[in-house]
């Protein structure tokens, strides 16, 4: 595939894996920006010792510092935070009840800890009837062959018919 003009004007590059192992990265799209870097060592300075920052008023606390793209800037206390408070009570009885039943629901699909004991006891009890088998076979075929020294038998002469 022919990479569009806008990919092309983006710098965007289409790379193709080839190889079954690598199904998943078959295509990779990087997409890269060209950009200068300017040394700013008083804005660094001033990043490093956090003058960037400001207090916080509406945690009450004036020891949390936030920047100005911070989202808490928008909340006028913590209380708007929906935030549970230390020794607050935990979920009400129905609360505790409807999260039995998510939890049923989310987890039905995964085996439990004695299914995954029976699936593996058949599996064992599988994997020995198949060696068992195997091994009657071996024995009923009749012919038994050996790396033994014993010379071989000389075949018995057989009469020409003419």
């Amino acid at each position: 595939d022919a990479p569009s003009k806008q990919s092309r004007k983006l710098g965007a590059t289409s790379y193709e894996i080839q190889g079954e192992e690598d199904e998943e990265f078959k295509a990779v799209l990087v997409v890269a920006y060209s950009c200068k870097l300017y040394r700013d060592d008083e804005a660094a300075k001033q990043l490093d010792e956090q003058e960037h920052l400001m207090a916080w008023t509406g945690g009450g606390d004036e020891t949390v510092l936030v920047d100005r793209y911070d989202a808490r800037l928008l909340l006028d206390s913590i209380a708007q935070l929906g935030l549970k408070r230390k020794g607050a009570a935990g979920p009400t009885a129905e609360e505790a009840e409807e999260e039995l039943i998510l939890d049923e629901e989310r987890y039905r699909d995964v085996p439990s800890a004695e299914e995954q004991a029976a699936a593996a006891e058949k599996a064992e009890r599988e994997r020995a009837e198949r060696e068992e088998e195997q091994e009657a076979a071996k024995r009923s075929t009749g012919t038994h062959f050996s790396f033994g020294d014993a010379p071989p038998e000389k075949a018995a002469a057989v009469p020409r018919v003419e």
